[in-house]
């Protein structure tokens, strides 16, 4: 894992995550978390698991393939709206933690087998099995004992990768073992600790924030990790995984000697800000207040079927026209008006409707344009449909911000629908938003 005491922490847009920048990992955090740049583990988490979050909606199963290893600087990964983004995740974090098979992990654990050689030397051991004769004679058919099978090596295997990942569990996600592990939380606990018993102190761990504990926690990981590798002559596949996940996890070679570029992250963060943004409007309003919103956004945990359902009927009867299916980020229908809502990810907004010809960008230009769309479609359906509001249609674009704060649009000749910018607080959004995180085991 890193080594936090010399990981630089910046904010910046685009790509969001670790980054491998002359020879040192600097984290890039998204727009506004500012007060994180002191505490690079705190971030780190976070985003962690919004990005955790993020991976279970539709948009992201569509989207984002990971990517294995540093994706170069001036590759093209940094996805436009249509052509989507990349995930980056050299350190395996994905295949070590969200993506575990637990009962893969114990088929390389020793199990005590039946023998019929009994050593009478311990039979004591035994007695429960025993039958006893008509002379008292105690008669033994079988005895446990070890198969013979070379497993010792592979099962001090599964002790590490418990350690590890109850390591970062615990002290780095800040999670409790039922959360992380589920039914399989007991014999995980026990692997640990009998792990930690023959092989470490105490005290190791990865994350205590003591730089040089965290330094020999990882040197010694790494040593047992190569020894068992080592020591063990049949290697399954469930092994060998396992081995190359707990590899790269440990190992910081990519910091030396490979070109600059992405370790670990997402291509482009505005996405996630739509997933985030979109789910704190959910936790704001009754669902039946969401008149239809851009739901494959949506973490899998809020999102039901009925819900998509109603959203998917509300978003074609009012914004299929003219061969285009067009889907606003997000409609609420409240006390007899409508509030349209585009969430856009950018430092700053123009303060008035930039001119195709100006200086402003192409995607700002649109942005505009869809927006002042989506409100005359939706006045025009509640005109046809004799439906009341569509005198209180209101158009808002919602923009990362250190505080919540609104500006309306008022230059002539005026807005109509009336439009605002609204800032939302990023840190209070992706802190809700990242409660949202589960470890997903995979299951056979």
């Amino acid at each position: 894992m890193l080594d936090f005491s010399t990981l630089t922490v910046e904010a910046a847009g685009g790509y969001v995550g670790l980054e491998r920048r002359q020879g040192r990992a600097v984290l890039r955090l998204p727009y506004h978390l500012s007060h994180l740049e002191r505490e690079p583990v705190r971030a780190l988490a976070m985003l962690y698991k919004v990005l955790g979050v993020f991976r279970t909606t539709d948009k992201a199963a569509g989207r984002l393939a990971p990517v294995d290893g540093i994706e170069h600087n001036g590759a093209s990964v940094r996805g436009t709206r249509d052509e989507g983004v990349s995930f980056h995740d050299t350190l395996g974090l994905e295949a070590l933690f969200q993506a575990f098979d637990p009962l893969g992990l114990l088929s390389l654990v020793e199990r005590r087998g039946r023998t019929s050689r009994v050593d009478y030397g311990k039979l004591h051991r035994h007695l429960h099995r025993a039958v006893y004769l008509d002379d008292g004679a105690p008669f033994v058919e079988y005895a446990s004992g070890p198969r013979r099978e070379l497993r010792l090596a592979a099962h001090d295997l599964v002790g590490l990768y418990c350690f590890v990942a109850g390591d970062f569990y615990t002290g780095f996600l800040d999670l409790a073992p039922g959360q992380a592990w589920g039914d399989f939380s007991g014999e995980a606990l026990a692997q640990a600790a009998d792990f930690r018993h023959r092989f470490l102190h105490a005290d190791s761990g990865l994350f205590g924030g003591d730089a040089f504990v965290a330094t020999d926690t990882r040197e010694r990981l790494r040593e047992i990790l190569f020894r068992i590798e080592r020591q063990t002559p049949f290697k399954s596949q469930v092994f060998l995984t396992l081995f190359d996940g707990l590899r790269r996890y440990l190992e910081q070679g990519w910091l030396a000697d490979r070109d600059d570029g992405m370790v670990w992250g997402i291509g482009d963060f505005w996405s996630v800000w739509e997933s985030a943004c979109l789910a704190h409007a959910l936790a704001r309003h009754a669902p039946g207040d969401i008149f239809t919103c851009d739901y494959q956004h949506l973490p899998a945990a809020l999102l039901t079927r009925e819900r998509e359902q109603a959203w998917q009927a509300s978003r074609e009867a009012v914004f299929a026209r003219n061969e285009y299916r067009r889907r606003p980020d997000l409609v609420v229908r409240r006390d007899g008006g409508y509030r349209i809502a585009d969430f856009k990810y950018y430092a700053e907004l123009a303060a008035r409707r930039p001119k195709p010809d100006g200086a402003a960008s192409a995607r700002q230009v649109a942005d505009f344009d869809n927006i002042e769309l989506y409100g005359l479609l939706l006045r025009d359906h509640l005109h046809r449909t004799g439906q009341p509001g569509a005198a209180r249609v209101a158009l808002e674009f919602w923009l990362p911000a250190a505080a919540r704060h609104e500006r309306a649009f008022t230059r002539a000749p005026a807005w109509s629908p009336p439009l605002r910018v609204v800032g939302q607080p990023v840190a209070a959004l992706l802190d809700d938003y990242a409660k949202l995180f589960r470890v997903q085991p995979a299951r056979r």
